[in-house]
């Protein structure tokens, strides 16, 4: 999976760990926040992390899923995932703590209980498909 516009590696390292035999790339444009991010997965011994600094409306990386922690608006992440994943990918993005209203696009909003992170959140998830390609 790619985490798109990764940072230091949030939720990708995580991810990372909690999935160790998934390969992750962490993708972010910023040279310093790169190399925090590679520092961070040297010091946790993480094989299964790639960190890639790129722009990433400018690349076209081949992989199963996309995650982004709001580092692009939904329109835009939806493109760059259209670029990246394959028909019958998933991508999500987090969102803020308040619903933000209806989302177009075909991006399904989903409530992360207050219970998990201690308030409650949002998540925009969208499955790709072949009418997607358009």
């Amino acid at each position: 999976m790619v985490d798109v516009g990764s940072g230091i590696g949030l939720p990708g390292i995580p991810l990372a760990i909690a999935l160790p035999d998934a390969r992750i790339t962490l993708l972010d444009r910023s040279e310093r926040r790169c190399w925090l991010a590679r520092r961070a997965t040297r010091v946790l011994g993480l094989h299964n992390v790639e960190v890639m600094q790129a722009d990433a409306m400018e690349v076209s990386l081949p992989h199963a899923a996309a995650i982004s922690r709001a580092a692009l608006p939904l329109d835009e992440f939806f493109s760059v995932a259209r670029r990246m994943l394959p028909y019958g990918s998933v991508a999500v993005a987090a969102g803020s703590h308040g619903a933000s209203g209806p989302v177009e696009g075909g991006w399904e909003l989903i409530r992360v209980p207050a219970e998990l992170l201690g308030e409650s959140a949002w998540l925009a998830k969208v499955s790709l498909s072949i009418e997607d390609d358009g």
